[in-house]
């Protein structure tokens, strides 16, 4: 081999040499000595190639960080967007997406008021979703141009609700609208019982102007939400009160059309055991020691009350005629008539005779012994017992 053949071979064997060591030191990662041997874009060297300020190393390559300058989607880093309205392009990220500054958001805000916070639409700013808006606000898509508003029970000043609520210190809706809480509606309460949910009159209310004011099978009569024609107030708790159920009569095979202690059958609706229909309201009122909720769901015909806040059952009230076991809580059967222990004070509530514990005992019954008085002097008889229909 001659002196040129040798010569030029040894300057390739060189060059290859000096070509692995520069590929050997472009790697993120790997030794250099200047910012030249780092070839990969956006790095710098630091004893070792890294990726330069604003951006961040994403398996072999560099990424621009939110608020770093950008061409394409593609330069910035993952989750993020390059913002092509803005002046200059950066990097960004899309709403709903977690950020810490509000910098880093395409549109809207960082709103901090979330866990994780993400970015979203202030209020009174276009919006295309509920899910666009920041925290406790909705977009309000009855408008023309849609932009976010404050949503059903936030504390509000005059337009900012949605619409068709509006601010009575919180948004509400009026009568019709959509609710999810009683809190929500103006006037009446939210029926959850309908889908969607609404704000209605319950059965029996006042203030209506229109059919829809009420609830299902009901109607409004002079203001005033009446049950229809088949259907009945379900005053046998305190919750179905509201409604208007239908009576002893075809359920469709739907037991919610039923009363309360009713069940559908194979074509109508039948009071349970323990329980029957009252001629007036339509509604089944329970016998002695029938589980009840409130007065209305126990038979007054024969003086019966819900023990509230004792056993929660059909029981005979004070100054009434019963026999052992009938009675309710704090008092017992003497001498035929529902007496107050001697701890328990007579009260009335309503059409009801209760025996409250604690107070000074008003109702010792003399059984026929007139020289028995009590606690404060009064010479105690057996009092003439009347009860009256409840008024529910």
């Amino acid at each position: 081999m001659n002196a040129t053949l040798k010569t030029s071979f040894l300057v390739a064997v060189l060059v290859i040499v000096a070509k692995v060591q520069l590929t050997i030191a472009v790697a993120l990662d790997a030794t250099c000595s200047l910012d030249c041997d780092c070839t990969v874009a956006n790095s710098k060297c630091s004893t070792t190639c890294v990726c330069a300020d604003g951006f961040t190393k994403e398996s072999t390559v560099c990424k621009a960080n939110y608020g770093t300058a950008c061409t394409v989607d593609g330069d910035c880093i993952t989750g993020g967007k390059c913002d092509l309205f803005s002046d200059p392009k950066v990097c960004a990220i899309n709403l709903d997406t977690t950020c810490v500054s509000s910098s880093h958001c395409s549109a809207g805000i960082c709103d901090t008021k979330m866990s994780p916070a993400k970015c979203k639409i202030d209020y009174d700013t276009v919006c295309a979703a509920d899910t666009d808006c920041i925290a406790d606000h909705v977009c309000d898509t009855s408008l023309t141009s849609p932009v976010c508003k404050k949503d059903l029970g936030q504390t509000c000043t005059s337009g900012q609700c949605v619409s068709p609520a509006t601010c009575d210190t919180t948004c509400k809706s009026g009568l019709g609208g959509a609710c999810s809480a009683d809190v929500h509606c103006s006037a009446g309460f939210c029926d959850t019982s309908v889908t969607p949910n609404k704000c209605s009159i319950k059965a029996a209310g006042t203030g209506c102007t229109t059919d829809d004011h009420c609830v299902a099978n009901a109607q409004c009569t002079s203001g005033s939400c009446a049950c229809s024609s088949g259907y009945t107030n379900d005053h046998a708790t305190p919750a179905s009160a509201k409604y208007c159920k239908g009576k002893l009569a075809d359920c469709f095979a739907d037991q919610t059309n039923c009363v309360t202690n009713s069940e559908c059958g194979a074509s109508a609706c039948a009071c349970m055991t323990g329980y029957s229909q009252d001629a007036t309201s339509f509604v089944c009122e329970g016998a002695i020691d029938k589980s009840c909720a409130n007065h209305g769901g126990c038979d007054a015909d024969s003086d019966l009350v819900c023990d509230i806040g004792g056993t929660s059952t059909c029981k005979k009230g004070a100054t009434t005629a019963c026999t052992s076991g009938q009675c309710i809580t704090n008092a017992a059967c003497e001498c035929s008539v529902c007496a107050c222990s001697s701890s328990a004070t007579l009260s009335t509530s309503g059409f009801a005779k209760w025996c409250n514990n604690g107070g000074l005992h008003l109702s010792l019954l003399t059984c026929g012994l007139p020289s028995r008085h009590d606690a404060v002097g009064y010479h105690n008889v057996i009092p003439t017992i009347t009860f009256d229909k409840p008024n529910i």
